[in-house]
């Protein structure tokens, strides 16, 4: 994986060639804004969900940033969004997570066209992990973080 970080009027462009996530064969463009990036808090909770992202990504958990999409941005689908779900509940196990119906945010494994993805479901964002965590539960259906 080759990655190219440009700084265009004030917006970091993180250009990476190659395959992101195992499954996933396209490139992928994500854009940050700096401002955004330096506000993010940086507490226990929120490095501790990015680990877990990043551990089932194989990515570097500096490289995850809440506004990322689990479906969208990083390619977690059917068996890998369980995984995911699976070691969050490891790593908090006081969340509440009786409510949670991963069908409402996560295809199959494969999926469908990514067209299909965006009308149909909504995106679940790190933010989202985060939110759950400290509120010590998951509320059904957890509002998609805009």
């Amino acid at each position: 994986m080759l990655g190219v970080a440009l700084v265009i009027g004030g917006v970091i462009v993180l250009i990476v060639v190659g395959s992101v996530v195992p499954n996933l064969r396209l490139n992928r463009i994500v854009v940050q804004h700096r401002d955004h990036v330096a506000s993010e808090p940086t507490d226990e909770v929120v490095q501790h969900v990015k680990r877990i992202v990043a551990e089932n990504r194989g990515m570097d958990p500096t490289d995850i940033f809440l506004g990322m999409t689990l479906e969208g941005d990083l390619g977690i689908t059917g068996d890998d969004a369980t995984d995911v779900f699976q070691d969050f509940a490891k790593g908090f196990p006081d969340v509440d997570l009786s409510e949670l119906d991963l069908s409402l945010y996560f295809g199959p494994e494969g999926g469908c066209a990514p067209w299909v993805m965006w009308f149909s479901r909504s995106p679940l964002r790190v933010s989202d992990l985060v939110q759950a965590a400290r509120d010590k539960r998951w509320r059904a259906p957890m509002r998609p973080s805009k």
